[in-house]
């Protein structure tokens, strides 16, 4: 088992999470920020037959439910669906982390704005500065 907790923002601490491993399943129960890179150092991957249980629907346990569902993109869990058990209303929440992350996903393509800043010489490379607009 692997926990985190922090009741209140905190930059050395991510928010609720707690891991658990039976047998072959993992549990993931509150998906709070910075649990998916914590779960990335942990280093355990690909892992598989992933669930997950949300306490309650606040921010604190939920905000890193995107980056978990993006799978290999995210944090190589081997799952085709993300199976995700809550208190009522979850399902409306999980529609909309997942609409949310599909429209960035596809807006991303399409609003890349190029500004001409110059040449930016940085160590033989000149990079191109890129705004993505915050939905």
């Amino acid at each position: 088992m692997w926990f985190s907790f922090s009741i209140s923002p905190n930059p050395g601490r991510a928010e609720a999470c707690i891991l658990i491993k039976a047998g072959e399943n993992y549990f993931v129960v509150d998906s709070g920020d910075g649990n998916v890179a914590n779960l990335r150092n942990w280093r355990k991957f690909p892992i598989k037959n992933v669930r997950v249980l949300l306490t309650h629907l606040h921010s604190d346990h939920i905000s890193d439910l995107n980056d978990l569902h993006q799978g290999p993109m995210g944090c190589s869990i081997e799952n085709k669906k993300l199976d995700v058990y809550g208190p009522k209303g979850v399902e409306n929440v999980t529609k909309g982390v997942f609409k949310k992350l599909l429209k960035r996903i596809i807006n991303l393509e399409t609003s890349i704005t190029v500004m001409n800043w110059g040449p930016l010489d940085v160590a033989g490379f000149d990079p191109t500065p890129l705004i993505y607009p915050i939905q």
